[in-house]
């Protein structure tokens, strides 16, 4: 099942944000003349568009704990057969972010019996049915060979074993999957259960089913946002109790493909995460003998983004100058001179830095 959630501090904040969301929908579909909140008939609808001169009329339903009722139903059928009487061509567009009531009082029957009408152009979209708009927009995994649900399921679940096995722990995903609409994009949450502990967990992907560079502070601004998540703890935890010479053994054990490249990288970013850079400059330096060019690119990578966030007195520069000499003995051996001229750059500017602080110690002694 596919939850679609907004992230919003009350039901009239989500519900405004849902009518953005749709909004931006409609203009990747082409539509145009997109108006929001019209109320100029003594009634409001949410929005209003048009879409190659045929006009259409939408409703948008945040709800986060209830389904759509027949009354959500019968309201919003009312304003389009009002209307039609100006337009008999308009067509109505339901949108909702929980399912329809079933039963022969609920929402179900009475779309049902709407349907009954011939050429009745009124459709209430689910939302399996916007996630399928939305790929297919290309506002969801653009560009990534993640093309359904499904495969954005699979790989949450191939990325929380990764977890397990870098930590030792071992989780379960849960069946439901969460697409929340957060700061104006998408994000694929999978929620995360621990077993044999009473301990849940959330996992973030972006609109790609990619883990997003900034995964932890948003991590902790979506708990803020959505109580969902406020009982959770976010995945990787910053608390993780890793030892460098166990999670070399684990990396060393792996093939070669792909998956111990991604494992990798999952381990150092937890490690980063925890400001554990010691534990990266060792993990990098029992690295020597590998000849991956993928692998000098994150050393350099993670290098360089140590250096740019702290200061020569927050870090022993000498990790950072660790992980761009790897680097750097990497590209020579690859031959890349333009890389290891860059390198070298910033290694003498590290050397730069320790010695301008070095000769302030000495002064003020």
């Amino acid at each position: 099942m596919i939850q679609i959630r907004i992230a919003g501090d009350n039901p009239q904040e989500r519900g405004k944000l849902f009518e953005k969301a749709i909004r931006s929908l409609l203009e990747r579909q082409g539509y145009t003349d997109i108006e929001l909140n019209r109320a100029d008939r003594g009634y409001e609808l949410d929005f209003s568009a048009t879409y190659k001169r045929s006009e259409i009329i939408g409703e948008c339903k945040a709800y986060e704990k209830r389904k759509i009722g027949p009354r959500d139903i019968h309201i919003f059928f009312s304003k389009f057969t009002l209307e039609r009487r100006h337009n008999k061509y308009i067509k109505g567009e339901f949108y909702s972010l929980s399912p329809l009531s079933g039963g022969s009082s609920g929402a179900e029957a009475v779309l049902n019996q709407i349907k009954k009408e011939d050429n009745v152009p009124f459709v209430v979209h689910t939302p399996e049915e916007i996630v399928d708009q939305l790929i297919k927009a290309g506002l969801l995994q653009k560009d990534s060979n993640l093309d359904s649900i499904k495969d954005i399921k699979e790989e949450l679940k191939s990325i929380v074993d990764q977890i397990g096995l870098v930590t030792d722990k071992k989780f379960h995903v849960e069946e439901d999957i969460v697409l929340e609409y957060f700061m104006d994009e998408y994000y694929w949450i999978g929620l995360v259960t621990e077993y044999d502990k009473d301990k849940k967990y959330f996992l973030i992907l972006d609109s790609k089913g990619e883990i997003p560079k900034d995964n932890k502070s948003l991590g902790e601004m979506l708990k803020e946002q959505d109580k969902l998540f406020e009982n959770m703890q976010y995945l990787p935890q910053k608390d993780l109790n890793l030892d460098s010479k166990k999670l070399l053994s684990v990396i060393m054990r792996l093939d070669k493909g792909n998956r111990w490249k991604s494992i990798f990288q999952e381990t150092i970013s937890i490690l980063e995460n925890q400001h554990d850079y010691t534990t990266i400059a060792s993990i990098f330096g029992q690295l020597g003998g590998y000849d991956e060019k993928k692998l000098y690119e994150y050393a350099e990578d993670v290098g360089r983004r140590i250096w740019s966030s702290h200061t020569v007195d927050e870090v022993d520069p000498q990790i950072t100058k660790g992980l761009c000499e790897f680097a750097k003995a990497g590209y020579v051996r690859l031959g890349d001179d333009e890389k290891v001229k860059e390198l070298s750059a910033l290694i003498d500017e590290i050397d730069e830095a320790t010695k301008e602080r070095d000769e302030l110690d000495i002064e003020k002694e």
